[in-house]
């Protein structure tokens, strides 16, 4: 999570030209600033949480294959008696 504190301050201005692609001067005043930092959380929440979902779907996957094979082998084996 972005801070303001974690921007280059110079006279009331805050350089945000490292996360964000502006048009113009990459210094702009604190209330732009911390609405670029919202922002900027937010995308990196929002990805955060897409590949969050992206692993339990994989993970779901997988052990729902599991469960198939073992109910598989379960049902060979009572097969078998």
């Amino acid at each position: 999570m972005l801070k303001l504190e974690d921007l280059k301050c110079y006279d009331s201005m805050y350089y945000v030209g490292d996360i964000v692609d502006v048009d113009g001067s990459p210094w702009v005043f604190e209330d732009e600033a911390i609405k670029i930092i919202k922002e900027e959380n937010w995308r990196e929440y929002v990805e955060m949480k897409c590949k969050e979902d992206e692993i339990n779907r994989e993970l779901n996957t997988k052990w729902r294959h599991a469960n198939w094979i073992r109910h598989c082998k379960n049902s060979w084996k009572q097969d078998l008696k």
